[in-house]
């Protein structure tokens, strides 16, 4: 068997690292996740024409019967 050199083993070291950097860099980005849809039911109903809203008083008065 022959003797191993520093030299050798520093340059073997440099390939193998510069070998698994260039592995990393060319991974595909990552992109960030899609933001979530607004539900429908958030929003509230445009007023129909001729009614009016209840009071803040006529409210609580049909949500206590």
């Amino acid at each position: 068997m022959s003797p191993v050199y520093p030299a050798t083993l520093s340059l073997l070291a440099l390939i193998l690292c510069s070998a698994a950097l260039a592995g990393c860099t060319t991974s595909q980005p990552r992109t960030p996740p899609a933001a979530a849809p607004i539900a429908q039911g958030d929003q509230p109903e445009p007023p129909t024409p001729g009614i009016k809203p209840l009071t803040v008083e006529q409210e609580e008065q049909v949500g206590a019967n």
